[in-house]
C-alpha cells in the first residue's frame, strides 16, 4: 500500500497554539483513511520539543529513537 509523507508543519507565530496544525494532521489522517493509505509519518528532531508533543498528542508513534539523517553541505 502506499503512505503519505507529512514533511513540515508550520503554523505563523501569531497563529501558533489555537489547534491550526493539530487540524491539518487530523485532516490529513481523515484523507489517508478515506484513500487507503496505510499509513502517514513525519521527520523531525528529538529536541524538537513542539513538534514532538503535537505529533504524539494527534497519536503518533515513534517507532525507532534510532533514525538519523545525514547532511552533505556543499564543498563549493
Amino acid at each position: 500500500g502506499d503512505g503519505l509523507i507529512l514533511y513540515s508543519m508550520d503554523v505563523a507565530e501569531p497563529d501558533r497554539r489555537r489547534g491550526a496544525a493539530r487540524a491539518m494532521v487530523e485532516a490529513l489522517r481523515a484523507y489517508c483513511d478515506d484513500h487507503g493509505l496505510f499509513e502517514m509519518w513525519v521527520p523531525t528532531n528529538s529536541g524538537n520539543g513542539p513538534a514532538m508533543a503535537l505529533y504524539a498528542a494527534c497519536g503518533g508513534v515513534r517507532e525507532d529513537d534510532d533514525e538519523a539523517i545525514f547532511v552533505f553541505p556543499a564543498r563549493g
